[in-house]
């Protein structure tokens, strides 16, 4: 289970005021650079994290009105989405980010405190209640955060804990996933099936790694290399 609302908020809001502080520094001109999400330029990159902002503000409605909106119409709507919305002016794009964000807060002050606990259906057809709404940003905010160069190790560590324990309960049922026993320096112990291989580091480091974000290299391994990691969402 996702950490309760009352401990997402705060958390949501100082990762989104991070993140918006990154994407006002950059220059138009780096939006058509590669991201380090293959196939994905910066600006592939921040019309999805807006994109998102604005499905989530549906699963909002849908929790105040009832009436059944989902995130995307359609999987494709959403990758033409961000396929077209990759190709606007720079300035657009950036200001859509930060528009975008301001649409999403305003979404959760419209709720009244019954709303929050009416389901609604996640893309990956998961019902939910809407009080996992705001966690279901933060994860994209602080993880996406990473891949336009931020760092884990300047996130909360309690949220670094938190968003370590949701990748690892995620990865428990996903195929194609090694057994892993993974000890955290933190004094955690983790184990995703029966353990195949040991992995120690840091949870911040951890979390980069299992998410992709990094090869590793600071983690410790009882195999010769670390395994080779699918996606994890």
């Amino acid at each position: 289970m996702p950490p309760d609302r009352g401990a997402v908020q705060p958390w949501l809001e100082v990762e989104t005021e991070r993140l918006l502080v990154t994407v006002q520094s950059l220059r138009e001109t780096d939006l058509a650079g590669d991201s380090s999400l293959r196939g994905w330029t910066l600006g592939h990159l921040l019309t999805h994290i807006a994109r998102n902002a604005d499905a989530l503000c549906n699963l909002l409605h849908w929790a105040r009105t009832g009436v059944e909106t989902p995130m995307y119409t359609s999987k494709q709507q959403r990758n033409d989405d961000i396929r077209l919305g990759a190709t606007r002016p720079g300035d657009v794009v950036l200001t859509d980010v930060v528009d975008s964000a301001a649409r999403l807060r305003g979404a959760m002050d419209g709720l009244a405190p019954a709303d929050w606990n009416h389901d609604v259906v996640t893309a990956q057809g998961r019902t939910i209640p809407a009080t996992q709404v705001p966690w279901l940003r933060l994860r994209e905010v602080a993880i996406h955060h990473v891949d336009l160069g931020a760092s884990f190790d300047d996130v909360a560590p309690r949220l670094v804990a938190a968003l370590l324990d949701d990748v690892t309960n995620s990865i428990r049922t996903k195929p194609g996933w090694p057994s892993l026993r993974i000890e955290t320096v933190e004094g955690e112990t983790i184990e995703t099936g029966s353990p195949t291989v040991n992995v120690k580091g840091a949870q911040a480091h951890l979390l980069a790694w299992l998410t992709g974000r990094s090869a590793g290299h600071e983690l410790i391994t009882s195999s010769e290399v670390l395994p080779v990691l699918p996606a994890w969402l």
